[in-house]
């Protein structure tokens, strides 16, 4: 959420251009997905943003494989986008190279859940490209989990600590009470 927050914060997001050029742009961790819908009405423009999704990924779906987190990532943000991706042409970008085969290897999907989710993302297009993971900032910082925040200091007591003093016959520290 508060990655989210800071990439929509920082950034102004795109009216819609129907003749501009698209790409989702998807990446999955392993606990969160992401995906960012951009265009850029000229290949001289610089991308501009459309929108942005997060997910974080729950149960069953914390054991997935990378393929099928990768893949989820893909369907999910394609159905989050559906209104804006319909009719249109355009193309997901990933850094799962495995992913960008995966519509047209001659071998069946491994799960229904991948027949299920390829279908759907090839009822869109057909065009996955592999970007590097370096290249992949926005989809990957939406697909990280937010950063911990440290714990508060603890409140100091409102009594002064025990101080220590030594017994001259024992030879040992014991606190004293406070105050003496």
């Amino acid at each position: 959420m508060a990655a989210r927050e800071a990439v929509s914060s920082a950034t102004l997001l795109a009216h819609p251009d129907p003749t501009a050029e698209l790409v989702l742009v998807t990446d999955a961790s392993a606990s969160h997905i992401g995906g960012v819908l951009q265009q850029r009405p000229n290949k001289s423009s610089p991308w501009r943003p459309l929108g942005f999704y997060s997910k974080k990924l729950d149960g069953p779906q914390l054991n997935h494989s990378a393929f099928d987190r990768e893949l989820f990532g893909v369907f999910a943000s394609i159905r989050h986008f559906r209104h804006l991706l319909e009719g249109r042409k355009f193309a997901v970008w990933t850094d799962h190279k495995p992913l960008t085969f995966a519509l047209h290897r001659l071998s069946e999907p491994w799960s229904g859940r991948q027949q299920r989710q390829l279908a759907y993302v090839a009822e869109f297009t057909n065009n996955l490209v592999h970007v590097p993971g370096v290249e992949n900032v926005v989809a990957d910082a939406l697909s990280r989990p937010p950063p911990h925040p440290s714990p508060p200091p603890s409140p100091s007591p409102s009594y002064p600590a025990p101080s220590l003093q030594t017994r001259k016959d024992e030879n040992v520290n014991v606190p004293s009470a406070p105050g003496h």
